[in-house]
Protein backbone atom coordinates (compact mmCIF):
# COMPACT_ATOMS: atom_id res chain seq x y z
CA UNK A 1 0.00 0.00 0.00
CA UNK A 2 1.09 3.32 -1.20
CA UNK A 3 1.66 6.06 1.90
CA UNK A 4 1.40 9.70 0.92
CA UNK A 5 4.60 11.40 0.26
CA UNK A 6 6.71 8.46 -0.30
CA UNK A 7 8.03 9.01 -3.86
CA UNK A 8 8.79 12.54 -2.67
CA UNK A 9 11.08 11.20 0.45
CA UNK A 10 12.71 8.62 -1.84
CA UNK A 11 13.33 11.61 -4.81
CA UNK A 12 14.85 13.44 -2.34
CA UNK A 13 17.11 10.84 -1.01
CA UNK A 14 18.16 9.59 -4.43
CA UNK A 15 19.15 13.39 -5.24
CA UNK A 16 21.07 13.67 -2.22
CA UNK A 17 22.98 10.33 -3.58
CA UNK A 18 25.48 11.44 -6.39
CA UNK A 19 25.84 7.57 -6.83
CA UNK A 20 22.02 6.73 -7.65
CA UNK A 21 21.74 10.12 -8.89
CA UNK A 22 23.82 8.64 -12.00
CA UNK A 23 22.01 5.66 -12.31
CA UNK A 24 18.52 7.63 -12.70
CA UNK A 25 20.01 9.96 -15.21
CA UNK A 26 17.58 8.03 -17.81
CA UNK A 27 14.40 9.06 -19.54
CA UNK A 28 12.25 11.33 -17.39
CA UNK A 29 9.49 9.06 -17.83
CA UNK A 30 11.62 5.69 -17.03
CA UNK A 31 13.17 7.17 -13.57
CA UNK A 32 9.40 8.12 -13.11
CA UNK A 33 8.14 4.59 -13.39
CA UNK A 34 10.70 3.53 -11.14
CA UNK A 35 9.78 5.56 -8.23
CA UNK A 36 6.19 4.66 -8.25
CA UNK A 37 7.61 1.02 -8.38
CA UNK A 38 9.52 1.93 -5.21
CA UNK A 39 7.09 3.41 -3.38
CA UNK A 40 4.63 1.25 -4.08
CA UNK A 41 6.23 -1.76 -2.92
CA UNK A 42 6.78 -3.15 -6.69
CA UNK A 43 2.94 -3.30 -6.95
CA UNK A 44 3.30 -0.62 -9.86
CA UNK A 45 5.00 -2.17 -12.88
CA UNK A 46 4.76 -1.11 -16.49
CA UNK A 47 4.41 -3.82 -19.15
CA UNK A 48 7.59 -3.16 -20.46
CA UNK A 49 11.11 -1.63 -19.25
CA UNK A 50 10.80 1.47 -21.26
CA UNK A 51 8.08 3.47 -22.78
CA UNK A 52 7.75 5.76 -25.25
CA UNK A 53 6.27 9.30 -24.45
CA UNK A 54 2.46 8.04 -26.01
CA UNK A 55 2.38 4.87 -24.01
CA UNK A 56 4.05 7.17 -20.78
CA UNK A 57 1.17 9.45 -21.19
CA UNK A 58 -1.77 6.68 -21.43
CA UNK A 59 -0.22 5.11 -18.32
CA UNK A 60 -0.08 7.89 -16.35
CA UNK A 61 -2.47 10.20 -17.12
CA UNK A 62 -5.95 9.94 -17.87
CA UNK A 63 -8.41 12.06 -20.20
CA UNK A 64 -10.05 14.45 -17.86
CA UNK A 65 -6.35 15.61 -16.62
CA UNK A 66 -5.48 16.29 -19.82
CA UNK A 67 -8.89 17.91 -20.71
CA UNK A 68 -9.18 19.83 -17.40
CA UNK A 69 -5.10 21.46 -17.71
CA UNK A 70 -6.42 22.67 -21.69
CA UNK A 71 -9.47 23.99 -20.34
CA UNK A 72 -7.89 25.73 -17.04
CA UNK A 73 -4.36 26.31 -18.89
CA UNK A 74 -2.57 27.36 -16.24
CA UNK A 75 -2.39 24.50 -13.20
CA UNK A 76 -1.63 25.16 -9.69
CA UNK A 77 1.19 22.12 -8.39
CA UNK A 78 0.28 20.04 -5.78
CA UNK A 79 2.62 17.55 -3.65
CA UNK A 80 3.07 14.39 -4.19
CA UNK A 81 1.61 13.97 -7.54
CA UNK A 82 2.76 13.12 -11.57
CA UNK A 83 3.30 16.11 -12.98
CA UNK A 84 3.20 15.76 -16.81
CA UNK A 85 4.59 18.65 -19.09
CA UNK A 86 3.20 18.90 -22.90
CA UNK A 87 4.65 20.37 -25.98
CA UNK A 88 2.37 21.32 -29.10
CA UNK A 89 3.13 18.43 -31.24
CA UNK A 90 3.48 21.57 -34.46
CA UNK A 91 3.08 24.82 -35.75
CA UNK A 92 -1.30 25.41 -35.80
CA UNK A 93 -1.67 21.93 -34.11
CA UNK A 94 -4.10 21.54 -31.15
CA UNK A 95 -2.44 18.50 -29.92
CA UNK A 96 -0.13 17.99 -26.94
CA UNK A 97 2.67 15.31 -26.65
CA UNK A 98 4.49 14.38 -23.63
CA UNK A 99 7.59 15.70 -23.39
CA UNK A 100 8.47 15.46 -19.48
CA UNK A 101 7.99 13.54 -16.79
CA UNK A 102 8.74 14.51 -13.05
CA UNK A 103 7.33 13.70 -9.27
CA UNK A 104 5.76 16.92 -7.72
CA UNK A 105 6.93 17.23 -4.10
CA UNK A 106 5.04 19.99 -2.41
CA UNK A 107 2.73 22.76 -2.95
CA UNK A 108 5.57 25.48 -4.24
CA UNK A 109 6.14 23.75 -7.39
CA UNK A 110 9.22 22.13 -6.46
CA UNK A 111 9.39 18.56 -8.34
CA UNK A 112 12.10 15.65 -8.98
CA UNK A 113 13.17 13.66 -12.08
CA UNK A 114 15.50 13.16 -14.88
CA UNK A 115 15.36 16.72 -16.92
CA UNK A 116 15.58 17.56 -20.49
CA UNK A 117 15.34 20.36 -22.71
CA UNK A 118 11.92 20.77 -22.31
CA UNK A 119 12.28 22.92 -19.26
CA UNK A 120 15.94 23.53 -19.34
CA UNK A 121 18.33 23.16 -16.18
CA UNK A 122 20.60 19.93 -15.73
CA UNK A 123 19.75 16.75 -17.89
CA UNK A 124 20.62 15.19 -14.23
CA UNK A 125 17.93 13.13 -12.10
CA UNK A 126 17.98 16.28 -9.74
CA UNK A 127 15.13 18.71 -8.34
CA UNK A 128 13.85 21.99 -10.63
CA UNK A 129 11.14 24.34 -9.70
CA UNK A 130 8.30 24.21 -12.14
CA UNK A 131 6.90 27.45 -11.36
CA UNK A 132 10.32 29.31 -12.27
CA UNK A 133 11.24 27.34 -14.94
CA UNK A 134 8.19 28.01 -17.04
CA UNK A 135 6.79 31.83 -17.30
CA UNK A 136 3.01 31.64 -16.05
CA UNK A 137 -0.08 33.69 -17.23
CA UNK A 138 -3.22 33.85 -16.48
CA UNK A 139 -5.48 32.05 -18.46
CA UNK A 140 -2.61 30.79 -21.06
CA UNK A 141 -0.39 28.62 -21.41
CA UNK A 142 3.04 28.64 -19.55
CA UNK A 143 5.38 29.55 -21.53
CA UNK A 144 9.59 28.31 -21.38
CA UNK A 145 11.74 30.82 -22.81
CA UNK A 146 15.06 29.30 -24.11
CA UNK A 147 18.04 31.23 -23.75
CA UNK A 148 19.61 29.11 -26.73
CA UNK A 149 16.68 30.10 -28.79
CA UNK A 150 15.32 33.66 -27.59
CA UNK A 151 13.09 33.91 -31.60
CA UNK A 152 11.49 30.63 -31.34
CA UNK A 153 7.85 30.88 -32.13
CA UNK A 154 5.67 31.21 -29.35
CA UNK A 155 3.71 27.51 -30.24
CA UNK A 156 7.32 26.08 -29.80
CA UNK A 157 7.23 27.76 -26.53
CA UNK A 158 4.28 26.39 -25.17
CA UNK A 159 3.86 24.43 -22.87
CA UNK A 160 0.67 22.20 -21.33
CA UNK A 161 1.57 21.35 -17.21
CA UNK A 162 -0.74 17.93 -16.15
CA UNK A 163 -0.96 16.99 -12.44
CA UNK A 164 -2.19 14.06 -11.17
CA UNK A 165 -2.10 12.36 -7.97
CA UNK A 166 0.00 9.50 -7.27
CA UNK A 167 -2.65 8.05 -5.00
CA UNK A 168 -5.20 7.87 -8.07
CA UNK A 169 -2.11 5.73 -9.84
CA UNK A 170 -1.34 3.51 -7.23
CA UNK A 171 -5.20 2.13 -6.16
Amino acid sequence: MYTPGTCARLANFFVSDPGMSVKLNITCWDSTFFLLKVASLNKYLPNKSSLGANEATGVLFDASSINNAINKKNTTPIADSVVGIFRRASAGSRSFKLSHVAIGIDAAGNCIGSNNACIGGSPNFSKFNIKTCLEWKQNEFPVYNDRHTPNAPTWAKERMVVFRPISQLLR
